[in-house]
């Protein structure tokens, strides 16, 4: 029972992601078609839609299309039917709501990440992108703008978040659901994300910020100014003490140019004195800071730091550097479009590449291994990895230099791998297997 629970709380975590991806068009009805007020109030229940339907699926056995049907539909059409008043939003929130408790039921027994591809993450955040600059024109709307703006960097997180993660699986044939890849190697990921995130926040609140930063020096001038300056105290005379003025009243004076002078001089030794500080707060963050990232660091390693255990089914995947390569990232995007096929680098096929296809005799020589026996570091380099097999197995002292050298050239060095080469590399993974 718990876990049914905790499944459908997923569940609808990963309905509001997908709410998200796709809340401008959402809105853009809300605000157009529907009038009642209690709209607001069926969009933020939308993602429990999500659990109903996960929760119906685990207790019905919702296997077929027409079972689904007759679970969603009297379920969506009832709740809104309750809710609104209008035909047109008895129609329109029905079939939306009916879609929400159907993703829902499919989420039990199959993989989320195969049901919601990278590809709707790009085409939320070009739908967000186009009904950012469309519904600025439009009247009406202006006063949901805000939202739709945080909500935009809300998608724009959960977007670099889960290109991180698909990228790491791609780059390890991994299809397991903890790959064996460091864990320095996911921080140094994920620290790449919040930068990249905190560029695009500054790029979108930039008029924001400027606003600030204009706002925060109008009040430090105004307290500079300030300083000094004794404030005068008010007394309210009586009405007796209200006697006419004996003598006439005089303009007042300009103050002289040496208090005008001393006042700039005043402000300039301020602002010194402020950048002075500035300065010596900067020199000791940056001192101290070496020292406090390796705390952090340290302890991240401790709580994350499972590389030795986390070895996929296979017993040995591809090494991870960077996910931010442009080359690489638009590679592995165009995999996931269709453009090529990932699951067949995991099995041998006449339409890898030749340098998918050392990649793939690499793996089947270094699992072999590792099954053997041998345990891999996986923070070890291949020529590292090498070294250590040779200094255990002679065989390989005399073979394994152009078998390395042919493998580093496939991952590492984008050079294009002969069929000779390919079939070179086969050989000397065959007679290393009969020798073993």
């Amino acid at each position: 029972m718990n876990k049914t629970l905790s499944s459908a709380g997923a569940s609808i975590v990963k309905g509001a992601v997908e709410l998200l991806m796709f809340l401008p068009a959402v809105l853009v009805i809300l605000v157009y078609v529907i009038v009642e007020p209690v709209k607001w109030l069926w969009l933020g229940s939308l993602p429990l839609l999500y659990g109903i339907g996960y929760a119906g699926n685990v207790f019905f056995g919702l296997n077929r299309y027409i079972k689904i049907l007759l679970f969603a539909a009297p379920l969506a059409f009832g709740y809104v039917y309750l809710l609104f008043d209008s035909l047109m939003s008895w129609i329109l929130l029905g079939v939306m709501s009916m879609i929400a408790l159907q993703r829902g039921v499919k989420m039990n027994g199959t993989v989320w990440r195969q049901q919601f591809g990278l590809q709707n993450y790009i085409i939320g955040l070009v739908v967000y992108f186009a009904t950012s600059v469309i519904l600025r024109l439009v009247d009406g709307f202006e006063p949901y703008l805000p939202l739709l703006t945080w909500f935009g960097i809300a998608a724009l997180s959960v977007t670099l978040y889960v290109l991180n993660t698909h990228n790491i699986y791609q780059e390890t044939f991994s299809n397991v659901a903890a790959p064996a890849v460091s864990s320095s190697v996911w921080w140094h990921n994920r620290l790449q994300i919040v930068m990249l995130l905190a560029i695009a926040l500054v790029i979108t609140l930039f008029q924001k910020i400027e606003q600030g930063l204009l706002w925060l020096r109008d009040r430090i001038r105004a307290w500079l100014q300030g300083i000094g300056s004794e404030p005068e105290e008010l007394v309210q005379p009586s009405a007796q003490e209200q006697l006419p003025p004996q003598l006439p009243q005089m303009e007042p004076a300009e103050p002289s140019k040496f208090m005008i002078w001393l006042e700039k001089i005043g402000m300039v030794l301020v602002y010194l004195f402020l950048a002075a500080l500035a300065l010596v707060l900067l020199y000791q963050i940056g001192k101290r800071a070496p020292v406090l990232f390796m705390k952090l660091y340290r302890v991240i390693t401790r709580l994350f730091n499972k590389e030795t255990e986390q070895q996929s089914k296979e017993g040995f995947v591809d090494e991870v550097e960077t996910l931010f390569e442009l080359k690489g990232w638009k590679e592995r995007l165009a995999d996931k479009l269709g453009q090529r096929r990932m699951k067949a680098r995991s099995q041998w096929s006449d339409n890898l590449s030749n340098e998918e296809k050392v990649r793939y005799l690499y793996r089947q020589w270094l699992t072999r291994l590792i099954k053997n026996g041998y345990k891999r570091k996986t923070y070890h380099t291949p020529k590292e990895t090498m070294r250590e097999i040779e200094r255990s197995n002679k065989q390989y002292q005399s073979t394994s230099g152009e078998f390395l050298s042919l493998y580093e050239q496939a991952r590492y060095g984008h050079k294009d791998v002969s069929d000779q080469e390919v079939r070179s590399v086969k050989k000397f993974v065959e007679e290393a297997r009969q020798n073993q």
